[in-house]
Parts: structure tokens; sequence; C-alpha cells
């Protein structure tokens, strides 16, 4: 019997739904299905009624749900005692709060016991830091058109646009326009050592020239 069978349990039983279950454990319905499957075939009994509207708890189900709770809290518990003084080391960019990352890393905190130690990087100094052992993990960016690191997970897509002065000829265009049409344009562009201004400079690059910073 795996944890997170347990989880999903507790999930589904206390949405009513597999749906909004799905929703609150960030994983598809189908995986909400297959978990729940397996734990009725592990335990041998349906645990939950899906002849109504409402997903209920079965008999057996009611039966199961206090012991899945108590079970799930003892498990973290002894996960938090394990890791007791612990210490988790994270690189993040100095924009990560635009991302939800505090709420995130406050909610994983909760939940696992371990106090992560946060340091603020800039994007280019990541992939090294993260190679020689200076953290056990970072939020930066990639470029759309590299690979990610080796264990990298995708959070977020950012999609890059050009922001133009209101008086330029080509403000409020009604369609895509070329990037090699500003060749000639001055660019604001952030700072050296930002993952913007790599993914900024790669693309002009691509369009055949290169930015004028202004």
């Amino acid at each position: 019997m795996e944890l997170e069978w347990v989880d999903t349990f507790l999930a589904v039983a206390d949405a009513g739904s597999f749906t909004r279950a799905a929703e609150a454990l960030f994983i598809s319905q189908s995986v909400v299905s297959k978990h729940i499957q397996k734990l009725e075939q592990a335990l041998g009994t349906p645990l939950f009624d899906r002849t109504r509207r409402r997903i209920c708890l079965t008999e057996a189900g009611s039966r199961v749900y206090p012991l899945a709770r108590a079970l799930a809290q003892q498990y973290r518990r002894m996960a938090r005692a394990a890791a007791e003084g612990s210490r988790l080391r994270l690189a993040l960019l100095p924009v990560a709060d635009c991302y939800g990352l505090p709420q995130l890393l406050a909610d994983f905190a909760r939940s696992s016991g371990l106090q992560p130690l946060l340091e603020e990087e800039e994007n280019a100094a990541m992939p090294s830091l993260l190679a020689r052992g200076g953290c056990d993990g970072a939020f930066f960016r990639v470029p759309a058109d590299e690979p990610l690191p080796p264990g990298g997970i995708p959070l977020y897509r950012d999609r890059l646009v050009l922001v133009l002065p209101a008086g330029h000829p080509l403000a409020g265009a009604d369609r895509p326009l070329p990037l090699a049409r500003f060749a000639q344009t001055p660019f604001l562009l952030l700072n050296a050592g930002t993952g913007l201004l790599a993914a900024s400079a790669a693309l002009c690059r691509r369009a055949g020239f290169r930015p004028q910073v202004a």
C-alpha cells in the first residue's frame, strides 16, 4: 500500500469529487481514479459509492476514513522526526515571489518538516552553483530551446513580449511582427546575469542582429 493512495482517498472523501480532489492534489483525474482503484484492490472492498451525483463513502470507506487520516498524520510526524534539524538549501531568483514560490515553500516546510535556507542568486550563476553542490535545488530560467539540466522539472512557462512606447509607429500592431523589424531600435534590457537578458539576446541573434542597448 502506498501513502499517495491514502492521501488521494482522503482528498476524494473530503472533496466529494474526483475532479476537485485532482485539482487539490495537482494531479490528473485519471491518476486519482488509479490510486483509488489500487487502494480498493489492496483492501478488497469498494470505498466509494459512485452511483450518486456526489461521490460518497461506502460503509467500509467510512470505517477506513479515520484510520487513513491517522495513518497519514503518523507518517508525516515520522518524516518530520527523521528530518528534524536538517536543512534544505535553495537558490532563488530575486523575482521568485512573482511565481508564488514563497507560499509553495512554506507549504512544503509545514508538510515535510524541512526548513529551507533561501539565497537569492542571478540566473547565470545557478547551473554552476548546483554542479558544485552549493545548493540542494534552484529555481531559475531555462530558454525554451535549451534542455533542462539533469533532474530539472519545468514549473512555469513565460512568454516574452516586446513593449513599445505609445508613439512608436509599430505600437498597437494587429498582427505578430518579425523581431528583425526592430534591429535599429534602442532596447532597454535587464542587467547581465539575468535569464531574461540571455533569452532576449538569443532571440535577437536568431533574428539576425545584436540589440542596441540604450
